[in-house]
């Protein structure tokens, strides 16, 4: 499950399987796509972390940042 954009992009740069498309709300927009606004419930991590909103890189502040620099 797609939960933390930096775990994400070094498994696509380091395993050749891990295969992954951007699609344009990553570049422009407010970035909502990347909170659980539902409080849906979508279980724990492998470290047993519950999963909520995306966690976004060290490299941004906030999401409207993210989006920004992105």
């Amino acid at each position: 499950m797609f939960f933390n954009l930096e775990m994400t992009y070094s498994n696509t740069i380091n395993l050749p399987g891990d295969v992954k498309e951007m699609i344009p709300e990553f570049f422009s927009g407010s970035g909502d796509f990347l909170t659980n606004t539902s409080c849906v419930l979508l279980g724990k991590d492998d470290k047993n972390r519950i999963v909520g909103d995306v966690v976004l890189p060290q490299w941004s502040d906030s999401i409207p940042d993210f989006i920004s620099k992105n």
